[in-house]
């Protein structure tokens, strides 16, 4: 476990870096369901049924043996059944914001922009919290959700259209 000032300090890391965090939960795979469907439903921190909707999504014909004999990559056949989905996937992620039942969270109160070498140091909450999540939103309590959305929408890749 570590002390309050050590997490503080980690979590400052990738602001000093000019990089930040993105946070997928139950897991990375539910970011790539999204790119074929909607997905709710509180899971526990179990990715059992996100992979099992992921093989089975329209579209997804190339997932149908994902995390079998622990193949997870990413690559040929599903990475191209992804490109051109990026648009789905921040849709339905930002989605999951609105269906938060912590009930202050919302997709409007998204922070996309980067944040600069000389800003002031967030703390580990409001660096959670630029993902639309309130605050007061415990972050293992978002479930399912993901901001991995924002990552495309800083690099350019998909425009925020909140």
């Amino acid at each position: 476990m570590t002390s309050g000032r050590t997490s503080r300090r980690r979590s400052r890391r990738p602001q000093r870096l000019g990089s930040s965090w993105r946070f997928s939960h139950p897991s990375f795979d539910l970011w790539l369901l999204l790119h074929f469907q909607p997905f709710g439903g509180t899971q526990g921190g179990s990715s059992k049924l996100v992979i099992e909707k992921l093989r089975q999504a329209k579209g997804a014909d190339a997932f149908k043996n994902y995390d079998k004999k622990n193949d997870k990559s990413i690559k040929g056949p599903r990475r191209d059944a992804l490109k051109g989905r990026e648009g789905n996937a921040v849709t339905h992620a930002r989605s999951l914001v609105v269906s938060c039942p912590h009930g202050a969270c919302k997709p409007a109160h998204a922070k996309t922009e980067p944040i600069g070498r000389d800003a002031e140091a967030q703390s580990p909450q409001e660096w959670a919290a630029r993902s639309g999540h309130a605050l007061t939103c415990p972050v293992l309590h978002r479930d399912p959700s993901t901001d991995v959305w924002r990552l495309l929408v800083a690099l350019g890749i998909h425009t925020d259209g909140s």
